[in-house]
């Protein structure tokens, strides 16, 4: 998130209409969460999913294009949220903030985003194991 901040300090000079910065930094947010999506090689079980076991358990990077594909079947709104709030690691207020909802949006949205998740990649035949 660091480097997000640091780009947007560094473009803000060339930003051509102030009186859209909010989205201007937003999108340059954004993009960033996607970069660090795809330049990620593995998924950090300990957080989400919590374990992940089955008859053939998949390997860390084939748990992160596990978790890319379900992100792609989410709302947008969802997945903005659990973008931000997992990988970009930034706090729900904050999140508020960026995307002009409540801190309470935020949190709903992320929640539902999580259980969204897990039923898709349930879907997908991965089990998760709450232990």
């Amino acid at each position: 998130m660091q480097e997000a901040f640091i780009k947007i300090y560094r473009k803000l000079p060339h930003l051509k209409e102030p009186d859209k910065f909010r989205a201007w930094m937003y999108k340059i947010l954004l993009n960033s969460a996607y970069t660090f999506i795809n330049r990620r090689k593995t998924l950090p079980l300990d957080e989400f999913p919590e374990a992940v076991s089955g008859a053939s358990e998949p390997s860390q990077n084939d748990n992160w294009q596990i978790l890319l594909a379900a992100l792609a079947q989410l709302p947008r709104t969802y997945r903005t949220v659990f973008i931000l709030h997992f990988i970009q690691e930034i706090k729900h207020e904050d999140i508020a903030k960026i995307l002009r909802i409540s801190a309470i949006t935020s949190r709903t949205n992320y929640l539902r985003a999580r259980e969204k998740l897990k039923a898709i990649i349930t879907s997908m035949g991965v089990s998760f194991d709450q232990g």
